[in-house]
């Protein structure tokens, strides 16, 4: 019996228990991302305290029956601050091109981490897996919220066959009709 009521209350506490979160900041500590791990794994990005984005749910199906970052089990996680030169071969405005961004790493269960990095003028994420052999990519989706008032440099697409030459035309977010589609560079 005793175990029986400590094993309810262990179980009732932990329903109200918030997800647990992860920050990581630009190097000039204007931008941040927020990373909540729970049923999927989910992120926002602020500037300046401001929220920009709220991603509410990133996966990953591979190989036809594996989704990344559904019910994820997190191992370990780690930060580092990078700050590099990247040498172009081929210069546009530069042969040079400084690269400095602070990187969280989120490693879970089932041999993948999920990085995110916060650069002073943008953000990235991407999975990484250590699969013993290849993997096929079937679909990765990302469900992106914006405020109603917010705008966007929209590249509208014709097909989904992008060479990234759009126009990027200034809108409201609100004004974009739900059937355009658009290539985003993540």
């Amino acid at each position: 019996m005793n175990k029986f009521v400590f094993l309810l209350i262990a179980f009732t506490f932990d329903a109200f228990l918030p997800a647990p979160q992860y920050f990581i900041k630009s190097p000039d500590q204007q931008l941040s991302i927020s990373v909540n791990i729970n049923k999927n794994i989910s992120f926002a990005v602020e500037y300046k305290n401001s929220l920009l984005l709220n991603a509410n749910r990133i996966t990953m199906e591979i190989n036809g029956d594996e989704v990344l970052g559904l019910a994820p089990i997190l191992i370990n996680r780690s930060e580092e601050s990078i700050k590099e030169q990247i040498y172009a071969p081929l210069s546009t405005k530069s042969s040079v091109i400084n690269n400095e961004f602070n990187l969280l790493t989120l490693t879970f269960k089932d041999n993948y981490k999920l990085e995110f990095r916060a650069y002073n003028h943008g953000v990235a994420y991407r999975f990484v897996t250590s699969i013993p052999n290849e993997i096929i990519v079937f679909s990765e989706t990302v469900d992106l919220d914006f405020d109603k008032g917010s705008s966007v440099y929209f590249p509208e697409e014709e097909s989904i066959i992008s060479h990234y030459e759009r126009s990027y035309k200034y809108s409201r977010i609100g004004d974009i009709d739900v059937d355009k589609f658009c290539s985003l560079l993540f």
